[in-house]
């Protein structure tokens, strides 16, 4: 993706300048100080991955983030049927989770938990983080945690 196709979603103010980027929809327009939008990636249009960077301006509480590939991901992996294809990243108060998807064959089906990991991450005043999600992978940018 080019500087021309930045998208920010400012929650303070719920306002975004996001309109003329395809890739980009709204399920629910910024307000109340949240959004939900609908990201698609896809090589045939170009748009193959989306990078993330979310401003702190306090130690978060509640969910501050959460990214997935369902419709119907709410925290803590998994989602209402919609898809099997369900991995999730969620930003919890100050912890950082992925969860795996539920494709037929993975160890969900032998009872095993979808949480892949959970990480205890520094997160005050002024803190940006970054999450860049692509095709089958996530990367992450926290003060005192990155990786991929």
């Amino acid at each position: 993706m080019w500087a021309a196709d930045e998208c920010v979603v400012n929650l303070d103010d719920n306002t975004h300048n996001c309109d003329a980027i395809s890739a980009i929809s709204f399920i629910n327009e910024p307000n109340n100080n949240q959004a939900v939008t609908k990201i698609t990636l896809d090589p045939a249009s170009g748009y193959t991955k989306a990078i993330f960077e979310v401003t702190y301006d306090a130690e978060p509480t509640g969910w501050t983030v959460d990214i997935c590939d369902s419709k119907s991901c709410n925290g803590y992996g998994g989602d209402a049927g919609h898809t099997s294809n369900a991995a999730e990243i969620e930003i919890l108060n100050t912890s950082f989770n992925a969860y795996r998807n539920t494709l037929h064959g993975h160890p969900d089906s032998t009872g095993e938990p979808l949480n892949l990991f959970s990480k205890s991450v520094s997160i005050n005043t002024e803190t940006i983080v970054s999450l860049e999600i692509s095709d089958e992978r996530v990367g992450w940018n926290f003060p005192n945690e990155q990786g991929e």
